[in-house]
C-alpha cells in the first residue's frame, strides 16, 4: 500500500511562504488603432456581412436576390448585408490585390428597378483610404 499522505497545514499554522507578488505591468505596447478608426469611409467592410468579389470573381450585387414585383423586407436585408470590392477596375494581379476598396467599393442597395425590386451596385464609389505619410 502506498504510504499515508501527510495532514494538511492547520489554518492557524504560520505560512513560510512569502505574500505573493502583484502582476507585472504590461510589456507588449498597445494594440494599432483599428483600421476604420484610421480610415472611416472603409468602416462598412467592418459591419456589412458579405464582400462580393466583382471585377475578379464575378459576383455582383443583381446575384444576391431575385427582383421582385413587391417590396420583400428579407430581400432587403439580405442585399444590404453585401458589397462589391473591386467594383470598377480589375486588378493588374488578381492574386495579390487585397480587398481594401483601392480600385472601388460599392455597397449593394435594394432599389425599384424597371417595375420591380431588386438588389443592386449603389452608384456612389468607395475608394481606399490614402496611404498613410511616411515618417520624416
Amino acid at each position: 500500500p502506498p504510504p499515508p499522505s501527510p495532514p494538511p497545514p492547520s489554518p492557524s499554522a504560520p505560512s513560510s511562504l512569502p505574500p505573493p507578488l502583484p502582476p507585472p505591468p504590461p510589456s507588449s505596447p498597445p494594440p494599432p488603432s483599428s483600421p476604420q478608426a484610421e480610415c472611416p469611409e472603409l468602416q462598412f467592410t467592418h459591419n456589412i456581412t458579405f464582400r462580393l468579389t466583382g471585377r475578379i470573381g464575378a459576383e455582383w450585387c443583381y446575384d444576391v436576390v431575385a427582383p421582385s414585383s413587391i417590396p420583400r423586407e428579407a430581400d432587403e436585408a439580405l442585399c444590404t448585408k453585401h458589397y462589391v470590392d473591386p467594383s470598377d477596375e480589375t486588378p493588374t494581379d488578381p492574386e495579390a490585390y487585397r480587398f481594401d476598396c483601392s480600385l472601388g467599393c460599392r455597397k449593394c442597395v435594394y432599389v425599384p428597378v424597371r417595375g420591380t425590386f431588386a438588389c443592386r451596385s449603389s452608384p456612389t464609389k468607395i475608394t481606399g483610404c490614402p496611404a498613410p505619410s511616411p515618417p520624416v
